[in-house]
């Protein structure tokens, strides 16, 4: 059976615990008001009409009162969530993929510079939403951080010994295009 993916943005996150927080807190202050007058209502109230009416409110408080619980249970939900998805996130802060991908380009461009050739650098671009997601596939999974670290591994030795492979063909292909033009390879001058 394979493993459901799953995607959970920290600053949505974030944000909608900021919401829930700030609506539990003037959920409070207003429900505090009503059960206030309520209480001094009570004092005063005694007819027919009020015992048809003290169930229903009652009622109603247990219903609010139920969902004040569910909202502080959501509250922790997610502050536990956020919590866990920043460990991760330093945790996996060394694999950032682009950050090696820069890196790796750098020193081959500084590498090939020495050697003399030239290799235009990349085009800079923000990545896609899909982009990003396809660079940091399995890390949401449903599974423990050890596991995701580990399959964090494995996937970026994967894309590393890929990204070696691209480059050893490119610079196959780059040499045997000055072969094909009669451009004589280039000769180094003997070492002393």
């Amino acid at each position: 059976m394979a493993k459901q993916q799953t995607s959970f943005s920290l600053e949505d996150a974030a944000v909608l615990l900021s919401d829930l927080q700030q609506f539990r807190e003037t959920f409070q202050q207003e429900w505090s008001r009503v059960l206030s007058q309520w209480a001094n209502l009570k004092i005063a109230w005694r007819d027919e009409q009020f015992d048809k009416f003290e169930p229903l409110f009652e009622k109603m408080a247990a219903n609010y009162q139920d969902a004040e619980q569910d909202c502080d249970n959501y509250i922790e939900f997610l502050q536990e969530q956020i919590r866990i998805a920043e460990s991760r996130k330093s945790k996996l802060g060394g694999l950032d993929l682009m950050g090696k991908l820069e890196k790796t380009v750098t020193v081959v461009q500084a590498f090939s510079s020495l050697a003399g050739m030239a290799i235009a650098p990349p085009v800079q671009r923000p990545p896609t939403l899909s982009e990003r997601y396809d660079m940091m596939p399995g890390i949401m999974r449903n599974m423990n951080a050890e596991d995701q670290l580990s399959e964090a591994y494995s996937q970026q030795q994967e894309t590393d010994a890929q990204r070696r492979q691209r480059e050893i063909e490119k610079s196959a292909k780059a040499d045997n295009k000055n072969q094909a033009s009669g451009s004589p390879p280039k000769k180094h001058p003997p070492s002393a």
